[in-house]
């Protein structure tokens, strides 16, 4: 009985510690010595040793190191042939060592097992191309992608493929649709422009090479071509445009980048642009990046309701302030500076002057004036209330003011969406408010592109402090079909 006892004790606590090196080997925010240690002991005292066999190969593989993986991921092959995970493995680590004709033999084993998982086709196509095979990296791709549409890389592997058989025009397209994917992709935007515009299609490469441009300004060659695409053009001469809302829920999508102000003098920025023909990075890169779609709605025509509906953002994008009333579907003049369901601060128009008098737009139209920062109690009540003053019997409170200047030009602009004739409605607010005492300024510019036959802007810069936000037009959204 002790024996057996002691025994019993031994199995537990076997299994124990191989529970924990089993558990080590499969964290990949180990450092990969440490997991591929724990990985190595788990193998010794595994009960599934083809299991702990293919562990340890995909441990060395994400360690880079595809030649030592090979021989666990054969071993656990051997005990076990049908290893759908074992395969997976191996044929990535062939093709990290380049025996790609050795990926593509497990790989058709694995087709041979499960033949409507993409991946497979995809990897094939990927060992393929690396053979140099490109009618047959074109038939796996092609399958991958009748298999699953939505898979950036077989895609973005279809577009290169098509490059190397100098189709042109039909890589442009895969890496469009690799881009339509991943739209924050650089290298797919980048690679769409430049299989277009060897393509002769100029237009198609314009909307890739302005999304690539905005997400990285340090590729300058791009930026030059893209000068070259719009050519000179004098400013427009356009009719006087009268205000109307825009059409109701219309939908149009949006490149936005938040990035740092650049303000570097104009001799460092020269010597910079220099330097980075040579390679490098001059220019401030966007902090953030983010796709979206804007309409607007709203019983008040002067005041309307964004509903903005975020597809696509960077890491490290911001989470975006609840939508407020915008002054003619441009700029933002209501405040919530305590934050969502407080009251509101609007402004109230001295003098008679508003913004509204500088239409129907028209070049050369200017108009300024001050407005004060107004809340009315009755719309919100509570702590926040009465922190901005709203006591008995006071109905109304002002909490501050801005100074306000709107301008009139008209530009030729290019965005993703095309090129445009346009109103440039240039507006800046200067001012301050004053919450329990504390004073604080409230600074900022704003331009927006109006396109007239749009009824709205295809593009936008806002500037507050050292930051700024730049929008632009990618395309109006069609209506999903009943």
């Amino acid at each position: 009985m002790k024996l057996y006892l002691l025994s019993s004790m031994i199995y537990l606590m076997a299994t124990a510690a191989w529970a924990d090196d089993a558990a080590r080997c499969g964290d990949t925010t180990l450092a990969s010595d440490d997991r591929i240690t724990a990985c190595e002991a788990a193998v010794e005292k595994a009960t599934d040793r083809p299991e702990a066999l293919a562990a340890l190969g995909a441990a060395l593989l994400d360690a880079d190191r595809g030649a030592e993986a090979i021989a666990p991921l054969s071993e656990a092959l051997a005990l076990r042939p049908d290893y759908i995970y074992a395969l997976e493995r191996r044929s990535v680590a062939f093709n990290s060592i380049d025996q790609n004709a050795d990926a593509v033999q497990d790989l058709d084993r694995l087709v041979a097992l499960d033949p409507a998982e993409d991946w497979y086709h995809y990897r094939i196509g990927v060992s393929r191309n690396r053979m140099r095979d490109a009618p047959g990296a074109l038939t796996a791709l092609e399958t991958a992608i009748a298999l699953n549409s939505n898979y950036f890389w077989s895609q973005f592997e279809l577009g290169k493929t098509l490059g190397r058989m100098e189709r042109r025009a039909d890589a442009g397209a895969a890496f469009a649709q690799a881009a339509r994917i991943r739209p924050l992709s650089q290298a797919a935007q980048g690679a769409a422009f430049l299989e277009y515009d060897v393509a002769s299609l100029p237009n198609r490469a314009a909307y890739h090479a302005r999304i690539a441009y905005t997400l990285n300004p340090n590729q300058l060659s791009m930026r030059d071509w893209l000068i070259d695409y719009m050519g000179e053009r004098p400013a427009p001469t356009l009719r006087p445009l009268a205000w109307q809302p825009p059409t109701v829920d219309r939908e149009i999508r949006y490149l936005q980048v938040l990035a740092p102000v650049d303000d570097r003098e104009e001799t460092q920025k020269a010597i910079e642009e220099m330097i980075n023909f040579f390679g490098g990075e001059s220019y401030p890169r966007p902090d953030t990046a983010t796709i979206y779609r804007l309409s607007f709605s709203g019983d008040d025509p002067e005041r309307l309701q964004p509903r903005r509906m975020i597809e696509h953002e960077s890491e490290d994008s911001p989470l975006a302030p609840p939508p407020q009333g915008v002054f003619r579907g441009l700029f933002q003049l209501d405040l919530q500076p305590l934050g969502p369901e407080t009251p509101v601060m609007r402004p109230v128009w001295t003098n008679g002057a508003r913004p509204a008098d500088v239409w129907p737009l028209e070049a050369g139209n200017q108009a300024n004036g001050r407005a004060i920062l107004q809340i009315e109690c009755v719309d919100g009540g509570g702590v926040p209330a009465f922190m901005m003053g709203c006591t008995f019997g006071v109905e109304t409170v002002d909490m501050g003011f801005f100074d306000w200047t709107i301008a009139i030009s008209t530009e030729a602009i290019q965005v993703p969406m095309g090129v445009f004739e346009t109103y440039r409605v240039s507006f800046s607010l200067d001012g301050e408010i004053t919450i329990l005492g504390k004073t604080n300024a409230l600074r900022y510019d704003a331009s927006y592109w109006v396109e007239p036959a749009l009824n709205t802007w295809v593009a936008s810069i806002f500037t507050m402090g050292d930051q700024y936000a730049f929008s632009q037009a990618m395309e109006v959204v069609e209506p999903a079909q009943p």
